[in-house]
């Protein structure tokens, strides 16, 4: 993993690397898990780079510029991966992760976060987050999704969180995984949505199909048909509606 330090008044330091790379390597190592969803590949070649939260605001947009102080942040307040499509014409597009250890440190100090998540594991839980969205990536320029549209959202948020409770899971499904889960169901909505994603146990390669989903143009019925789903109250079930929509390729 490459991390890059823009402007950051925290550091990564060689303890936190150690543990990044111990849920990492656990969670490969367990004899239950499924290599399909591995993020590894994308450790080497996608950078990290750390930003001050004066830099970060530069950076957000509507969804993720502002704070609750009775909940945890969006994921996407605290980091957030981008295509720099600015940087060069002769490459299509450079993914990058931009996190901001400062609003990370701010966000485990809330009262009700005390003494729950510590700084390395929600540190974890970010990268993890992130590189889930640069799995889930097209890698077409013409085919990455305005995250400004609630149903984008509500589909690829849960399923990042799902990410991270899949790999906190097989590195051993103890403490971390227990703050995280509650850190995450402490979060918006559509992030909170991640924990129903795990314990109904989505196949798999629901990840994948969404990823196929993407490169097509989602039919405008299916995104209502999905957010009326999700949100109706006669819909008790966010699951079923999630599978449905990414039970195949379209």
């Amino acid at each position: 993993m490459n991390f890059f330090n823009v402007d950051s008044q925290i550091e990564i330091t060689a303890f936190d690397m150690v543990f990044i790379n111990q849920v990492f390597h656990a969670a490969k190592n367990s004899s239950t898990w499924n290599p399909e969803i591995s993020l590894t590949e994308y450790l080497k070649i996608v950078p990290v780079f750390l930003l001050s939260d004066n830099s970060m605001q530069k950076f957000d947009y509507v969804i993720r510029k502002s704070e609750d102080p009775d909940r945890n942040p969006s994921t996407e307040y605290l980091g957030f991966y981008k295509r720099l499509t600015d940087i060069t014409e002769s490459i299509p597009y450079i993914p990058a992760i931009f996190i901001c250890p400062e609003r990370i440190w701010k966000s485990i100090n809330k009262p009700f976060n005390k003494n729950k998540i510590n700084y390395q594991e929600l540190l974890t839980k970010v990268i993890i987050h992130e590189f889930a969205h640069a799995k889930m990536d097209t890698g077409r320029n013409d085919k990455f999704p305005d995250y400004s549209e609630e149903f984008y959202r509500y589909v690829e948020e849960p399923l990042a969180n799902w990410f991270v409770l899949k790999y906190l899971y097989h590195y051993g499904n103890g403490h971390f995984f227990n703050v995280a889960k509650e850190f995450i169901n402490s979060q918006p909505d559509e992030y909170k949505k991640g924990v129903d994603l795990f314990e109904n146990s989505i196949p798999d390669n629901c990840w994948k199909n969404w990823l196929e989903l993407k490169k097509t143009e989602i039919n405008k019925k299916d995104k209502v048909d999905y957010m009326n789903g999700i949100k109706s109250k006669a819909f008790k079930d966010f699951t079923e509606s999630f599978k449905k929509l990414c039970s195949v390729p379209k």
